[in-house]
């Protein structure tokens, strides 16, 4: 079973469209919300110094729209969404 790990800040914002389509296919997922200073310390080592991260087995992925358009895809909501 594939493992989803989404790390961004305690608040809405770019993970927000992920999230919802999380539990829109009913996928289960670890939502990991950020304090400032957990940020601080994780931003040297995160891909581009940014969240959101969406963590696929442990694989780390920016850039919230690409990813929030692949799990769209994956969970067969894209066309659906798409088109509303």
């Amino acid at each position: 079973m594939v493992h989803y790990k989404l790390t961004y800040f305690n608040a809405r914002g770019l993970a927000e469209i992920s999230r919802q389509l999380f539990h829109l296919a009913g996928v289960e997922f670890e939502d990991h919300r950020l304090t400032e200073e957990e940020f601080a310390a994780l931003k040297p080592n995160l891909p581009t110094g940014q969240v959101p991260i969406l963590y696929i087995d442990n694989v780390p992925f920016s850039q919230s729209t690409a990813f929030a358009r692949y799990l769209a895809r994956k969970f067969g909501e894209y066309e659906q969404i798409l088109f509303e």
